[in-house]
C-alpha cells in the first residue's frame, strides 16, 4: 500500500506485537532482523502465522549484499541489526560513516564510502552500564541523575560518567577513521538512546532512528 508505520515494544512484552500488528494491512512479505535469540524468533514466527499465515524471512549477515562488503573475520557472526544498519547507511549516504547504535548494547561501526565494513566495537548500553554498577556495588543503586560538569553527587556522577564513556568511544573511532582516510566520517546516531548522545556530541552528526528498517527495505528489494 506504500504506507509506513513504526513503533516499538520491549522484548519482555513481545506478545504485544499481536495487538499492534493486527491493526496493519496484511503484508506481502516479512523481513526481520532478530538479535534476541531463538525463543523470540519462534514467537515472531507464531505471531506472523496467526495474523497473516505468512512465514517471515530472518535476515543474516553475508559476505556481500547491496553494495556492502562485510570484512568481519566470520561474516555470518555479525549481528543482523548491525548488518541492516550498514546496508541502510551505505545506500543512503555513500560516504565514510561511523554508525553509533545506542540500544541495549552500544555498537559503533566503521563503514567506508566504497561499501567496506571494516569492523566496530561493542560496549554495554546506558541501562546495562547503570544496572551493572547497581548489581556489583549495591551502594550505587541510585535513581537516574543529571548530565553535569564535575558531578557532586552519586546519581549525577553515574549518569554523566556513562555518557562521557560512550562519547569518548565515538570520538576515538572518529579520530581513527579521520587519520586513516584524511577526511572526517559522517557520524550517524540511531537506537533508543540516540537523542541523548546526539545532543551531547558537539561535532557534526545526524540522527537516523530507523536505519535498520531502511536496510531491511533495501535487502527486501533483492528478494
Amino acid at each position: 500500500s506504500g504506507r509506513v508505520s513504526s513503533g516499538d515494544v520491549a522484548v519482555s512484552d513481545i506478545n504485544n506485537l499481536s495487538f499492534r500488528w493486527k491493526m496493519l494491512d496484511k503484508p506481502d512479505r516479512l523481513l526481520i532482523a532478530n538479535v534476541a535469540g531463538s525463543a523470540v524468533e519462534a514467537q515472531l514466527i507464531e505471531i506472523c502465522h496467526e495474523l497473516w499465515g505468512l512465514t517471515p524471512f530472518f535476515i543474516k549477515a553475508t559476505s556481500v549484499s547491496c553494495g556492502v562488503t562485510n570484512c568481519y573475520d566470520e561474516p555470518d557472526k555479525l549481528g543482523a541489526d548491525r548488518w541492516a544498519s550498514l546496508i541502510g547507511a551505505h545506500n543512503i549516504y555513500r560516504k565514510d560513516c561511523l554508525i553509533a547504535s545506542l540500544g541495549t548494547a552500544t555498537t559503533i561501526d566503521t563503514l567506508y564510502s566504497d561499501g567496506r565494513f571494516l569492523g566496530g566495537i561493542i560496549l554495554p548500553g546506558f541501562d546495562l552500564m547503570k544496572s551493572s554498577l547497581s548489581k556489583t556495588v549495591p551502594s550505587l543503586s541510585v535513581p537516574d541523575g543529571r548530565i553535569v560538569q564535575l558531578p557532586r553527587n552519586t546519581p549525577d556522577a553515574i549518569s554523566t560518567g556513562i555518557l562521557i564513556a560512550v562519547l569518548g568511544a565515538v570520538k576515538e573511532l572518529r579520530s581513527q577513521i579521520t587519520c586513516q582516510r584524511g577526511v572526517e566520517p559522517k557520524v550517524i546516531f540511531c537506537g533508543g538512546h540516540a537523542r541523548r548522545i546526539a545532543g551531547a556530541f558537539k561535532e557534526q552528526s545526524v540522527m537516523h532512528q530507523h536505519l535498520v528498517i531502511d536496510g531491511l527495505l533495501k535487502i527486501g528489494q533483492l528478494r
